[in-house]
């Protein structure tokens, strides 16, 4: 069975990361729209367009579900694809409400795109926590996908101490939800920045349990050797294919996990 996992760069590695662990036996087709990265500060029509695209590339090639593994677009475009799609197709959204109910009084940090912190899909899933409003801080960060992107970890780093947390609450350790995918891959900076102790909140493992829900796959089906992973960037393709296979094997949790 064939999985499209749509991203505007390299983000969309992280979700691809925890799919792969739960559907080892899938067969996953990756694009990533580098030509037009990062969709973070583009008009969301642009993003509708680009998306749309992705959904064709995904169907002409035999894809029973897509994976909308960028939030930006999520925000912007799931709903336009839907309204075409002759196939599943999930996006992700931020783990707020597992970081609100493991939290007790700790501000509650949402990183994300400034497409996705001025969107009315995050508005809505804030609303539903009316008692934790006061401790909920979405932050815009723009530029830092960009730096995750070149693989510029000390930059993000940077970018963490002296843009993100002067935003936060000098008191308490905040609780991380990650609002863009490409965030997932710097966790150890922004524990590095903000304490080992920092909680951090993707939605990868939920989105691999919807995506369990929606199709026939079994769990128990013998995985292949290595597990068959096909990229496709619209800019710069085969060095982008290698810096994601590089960061798939970063990403991916051991067996077991």
């Amino acid at each position: 069975m064939k999985i499209g996992v749509f991203d505007s760069g390299l983000g969309g590695v992280s979700v691809l990361a925890s799919l792969l662990q739960r559907f080892p036996q899938a067969h996953f087709l990756y694009y990533g729209d580098t030509a037009n990265a990062p969709y973070g500060d583009k008009a969301p029509e642009r993003v509708q367009a680009w998306s749309l695209a992705a959904y064709h590339h995904f169907l002409d090639r035999g894809a029973a579900a897509m994976v909308i593994a960028c939030n930006s677009a999520t925000s912007a475009a799931v709903e336009a694809v839907r309204a075409v799609a002759h196939i599943p197709v999930l996006g992700i959204e931020p783990a707020l409400k597992t970081a609100v109910e493991q939290s007790r009084d700790e501000p509650i940090a949402v990183l994300a795109t400034a497409m996705t912190i001025r969107g009315e899909k995050l508005r809505q899933l804030i609303r539903r926590f009316p008692e934790r409003a006061a401790h909920i801080h979405p932050i815009a960060c723009p530029g830092l996908a960009d730096l995750i992107e070149a693989a510029d970890y000390a930059g993000a780093q940077a970018y963490l101490a002296d843009t993100v947390k002067p935003r936060l609450p000098a008191e308490g350790t905040p609780l991380f939800v990650l609002g863009c995918t490409h965030y997932s891959l710097i966790q150890p900076q922004i524990r590095q920045v903000f304490g080992a102790e920092a909680r951090i909140f993707d939605g990868n493992a939920g989105l691999a349990r919807h995506l369990r829900n929606r199709l026939p796959i079994l769990d128990d089906a013998p995985a292949t050797t290595p597990p068959r992973v096909e990229f496709f960037f619209t800019h710069d393709d085969e060095r982008k294919a290698r810096t994601a296979r590089q960061l798939l094997q970063h990403a991916s949790p051991p067996p077991g996990a």
